[in-house]
């Protein structure tokens, strides 16, 4: 892994091992930042973290060049950091006319802004916005749900056993779920699911048609994932997923 040795201004340098990850610059051929701009390069050290060198280049006549290095744990960091950084500070010569100076700051972070997202597309650094905790919570809250619908339905294990078997192998992304009653209707009718399984198939149609959607869905959702483990005891599967309740 190489050595790298940077300038910081009005300090020593920083040497450190580490992996160039990529570069970028603000400058451009005409306009304010043909004379003023930001050269940036982004590292990862030995030790994980990042390193943003931000190196202010001027061929304006009395000012000079100024280097800083922001050192962060992670890109999350990292994006504050760059939120808070000032590239128009470093122009120490600003022009006597007060709009001019305006629209030369104002170019100057728009320069560098373009420059820092180019540099962290380049090295692939993102910040992930999303909420872990959020996402359980929304997890937790369907399984409650599920749980809660399905304990509305009252089901027993014959007809739990019914409602399996004559839905296996629909799936709840396409729609089926809102019809489950008529797949049991249609198996009582070609396999006498009622004798099957010794239940009234009839009333289990209308129980199950009459049901509100959040419960059908709850339902569908659990006969597909008792498919997805039909290998197992099956009142034990029944239990685990609401179809049926523990005594």
């Amino acid at each position: 892994m190489p050595i790298f040795k940077l300038a910081r201004s009005g300090r020593a340098p920083l040497k450190f091992t580490g992996t160039l990850l990529a570069d970028a610059t603000s400058r451009v051929s005409s306009g304010f930042r043909s004379l003023r701009w930001h050269e940036l390069q982004l590292y990862r050290r030995e030790d994980g973290k990042l390193l943003l060198a931000i190196g202010y280049r001027t061929q304006w006549q009395g000012e000079e060049p100024r280097d800083d290095l922001l050192i962060v744990s992670d890109a999350e960091e990292l994006d504050r950091a760059v939120a808070e950084f000032a590239p128009e500070a470093s122009v120490s010569v600003p022009p006597s006319d007060p709009d001019k100076a305006r629209r030369l700051a104002a170019d100057i972070r728009s320069g560098f802004e373009r420059a820092v997202g180019e540099i962290l597309s380049r090295a692939d650094i993102t910040v992930d916005i999303t909420d872990p905790f959020t996402q359980q919570q929304l997890d937790q809250a369907h399984e409650e749900f599920i749980a809660l619908a399905l304990r509305g339905l009252n089901l027993s294990r014959d007809e739990a056993c019914a409602v399996c078997d004559a839905n296996n192998g629909f799936f709840v992304s396409e729609g089926g779920w809102q019809h489950m009653w008529a797949n049991i209707a249609d198996a009582d009718r070609l396999n006498g699911l009622s004798e099957k399984w010794e239940i009234d198939a009839e009333a289990l149609v209308k129980k199950i048609r009459e049901a509100d959607l959040g419960s059908r869905y709850a339902l569908a959702v659990a006969v597909k994932r008792f498919w997805d483990r039909c290998q197992e005891d099956t009142d034990v599967v029944l239990r685990d997923l609401g179809l049926i309740q523990s005594d």
